[in-house]
């Protein structure tokens, strides 16, 4: 199951905005791909390097965090047709044994580091109550 939604839902479909797992994404992209954030997120197209780890993102988005391509999209400021396109270009990508290996330890990071953040805020909210 999805991270976002097994560990941070409210209801179907409903992903709570403490719990967004699209910062750690971005985070194990941006150290892999070696781009700046704003780059993510610009709303142009930028160099094709940028563009192809926007695509990784979103694609990571979409696949591990459960993300409809519609928030996928929007998430990233593109179309939810632009969000269908990345994760088609990166899944074709897959067939390449390295890349596919470089994009699995880029989903295990992403996981391990969701599920720390999961257990602290689970560890916080024990004293809360």
């Amino acid at each position: 199951m999805p991270l976002a939604i097994a560990e941070c839902s409210h209801g179907p479909g409903q992903v709570r905005h403490d719990c967004d797992i699209l910062p750690i994404i971005e985070g194990c992209v941006m150290a892999v791909f070696e781009v700046p954030r704003e780059g993510l997120r610009i709303s142009s197209r930028g160099k094709a390097e940028v563009a192809f780890a926007r695509q990784v993102a979103m694609y990571l988005a979409h696949v591990v965090a459960g993300l409809t391509l519609t928030d996928v999209g929007r998430r990233f400021g593109r179309d939810r047709t632009t969000a269908a396109y990345a994760c088609r270009l990166i899944e074709d990508r897959r067939d390449d044994p390295a890349f596919d290996k470089r994009l699995a330890a880029l989903e295990a990071a992403i996981q391990s580091g969701f599920s720390r953040l999961s257990a602290a805020e689970r560890a916080g909210q024990g004293g809360n109550g």
